[in-house]
């Protein structure tokens, strides 16, 4: 239900375990990285060849898994109309603000249902992925994305009465097993396994167009589904499609962790209670805020995960209350904006990097990157007072373009956020952000969706106000950055 866009964009690139951190930090970080180099790794053809086919599984398994968000949202705004008497037609009930307000709190059940459990899961399943393996972690996001899917068939089958309480069970289950959220973190770990570093930074941005382009087409294709052939025609690909990647999985994809890298899953001295691993990451924080740089930048970095629950009213509640959107609308919309995201990512961003670093000395390169960051979360106040000053839909489309931009300003921030930070100490540092940005995460499930239930009847825009003033604050927080405190953290070779 919420707009995955911010989670991507939150999630480090790389958990990387060096020698040196704190054993609770680096159990419940994301996942630990085998070395490239130990002698029982395969072969760097064999690495390649492996490497290859999980391109394939993140583009279809990203695609499906975002394939539902948007007719979902449409599902319980219709299903919410016809409990309430107002009618059936999706116009109508899409412009009835306590209609909206009732699908709103059904939302954040629902957000909830997968947020909470997932909160506590995380921090275990970064264990398991090195007791148990990467491919038998891998095949619990991929069960996740089938249960809400599932209800919703059976609630149409069956014609179930309480078919919202039954997708808030179906996502409860959704979040026990990790969520999306396991999935991305499997992935970055097999794909650590199979990479060197001079490989990785180039094959991490494959992997990056790859969920770009999954979550370009999934929202679009659920949507064109739902308009032209019905709500089950989309959960029945969904279905069948994850039944495919799974079967391609089980048949295809190998354990990149060798045996002989792996810890016991019972060693006598490691707890499986995830609460245990969460207070081990709760306790790492006080390390990172112990200089104000860092602190302010995992601030900004949680003010992000803040603001993710939403995205979800800006680019579809809103526009389906005022502009009368449904799911194809805003898929369509949604397609636009990571294609222009991919545009900045993949070349205009680092193209512009590179050349404004030219001939400068390394205090240069960090202001080049800090002003970079402000220029982004500067677009980010801009364009969401656009959104909601828009009075059509189609301006909708004029604004995308420079708000795709905004999106750079994350991923530069933990770059220059990681070089503030030793070797010895990034495992600490991805674990601290995780809990963070866990914590302001779920905050946003309760936070957003009250907001614009009280806003919905009078003032619908108000949720774009709201975030653009919250990245506003985080805009401010960067000019208590001190750049010579930079030069002083940061690794100079790296520069």
């Amino acid at each position: 239900m919420v707009n995955n866009q911010l989670r991507t964009e939150t999630t480090p690139l790389l958990a990387s375990n060096a020698p040196g951190s704190q054993h609770g930090a680096i159990e419940s970080s994301t996942a630990s990285v085998s070395s490239p180099s130990n002698s029982s790794s395969p072969s760097p053809s064999r690495n390649s060849h492996q490497y290859l086919l999980l391109l394939p599984l993140l583009l279809v398994h990203m695609t499906v898994s975002t394939m539902g968000l948007n007719p979902i949202n449409q599902y319980v705004l219709l299903r919410v109309c016809g409990m309430m008497g107002v009618g059936s037609d999706y116009k109508t009930c899409a412009a009835n603000a306590p209609v909206q307000r009732q699908t709103a709190l059904w939302v954040q059940t629902m957000s909830l249902a997968v947020a909470i459990p997932s909160f506590f899961a995380a921090p275990l399943v970064g264990l398991l992925l090195d007791r148990l393996g990467r491919r038998r972690v891998l095949f619990m996001p991929l069960l996740a994305v089938l249960m809400p899917a599932l209800a919703i068939l059976a609630s149409e089958y069956f014609h179930i009465q309480s078919a919202l309480e039954l997708l808030v069970l179906a996502d409860l289950v959704k979040g026990m097993l990790g969520g999306n959220a396991v999935f991305v973190m499997a992935m970055y770990s097999m794909m650590a396994d199979l990479t060197t570093g001079e490989t990785r930074t180039r094959f991490f941005y494959l992997k990056e167009a790859f969920s770009l382009f999954g979550f370009s087409f999934g929202p679009f294709i659920g949507g064109l589904l739902y308009s032209n052939f019905g709500l089950s025609s989309v959960f029945c690909t969904i279905v069948t499609t994850e039944l495919v990647v799974i079967f391609y999985v089980y048949n295809f994809i190998h354990e990149t962790l060798p045996e002989a890298n792996r810890k016991p899953l019972f060693d006598g001295t490691t707890s499986l209670n995830p609460l245990v691993h969460l207070s081990n990451s709760i306790q790492s924080l006080t390390s990172l805020f112990e200089k104000q740089t860092p602190t302010i930048f995992a601030c900004v970095n949680a003010m992000g995960a803040l603001t993710q629950s939403g995205y979800t009213f800006i680019f579809f509640f809103i526009p389906s209350k005022r502009f009368g959107w449904d799911s194809y609308e805003s898929g369509r919309f949604l397609m636009v904006g990571s294609f222009c995201r991919f545009a900045y990512f993949a070349g205009i961003v680092p193209a512009t990097i590179w050349w404004l670093h030219q001939g400068r000395d390394a205090l240069g390169k960090i202001n080049v990157e800090l002003n970079l960051i402000r220029c982004g979360l500067l677009t980010y106040v801009v364009t969401l007072c656009a959104y909601g000053l828009a009075s059509e839909g189609w301006q909708y489309y004029l604004i995308i373009p420079f708000y795709s931009f905004a999106s750079s300003a994350l991923p530069t921030l933990r770059s220059l956020l990681s070089k503030t930070i030793s070797a010895d100490s990034q495992g600490q540092l991805f674990a601290s952000l995780e809990v963070l940005q866990s914590t302001a995460s779920l905050l946003s499930h309760i936070i957003m969706p009250a907001i614009f239930r009280s806003t919905v009847s009078y003032a619908p825009e108000a949720m774009c106000y709201v975030v653009a003033g919250m990245w506003g604050v985080a805009l401010l927080g960067t000019f208590l950055v001190n750049s010579s405190e930079l030069l002083s953290l940061a690794d100079l070779s790296i520069l």
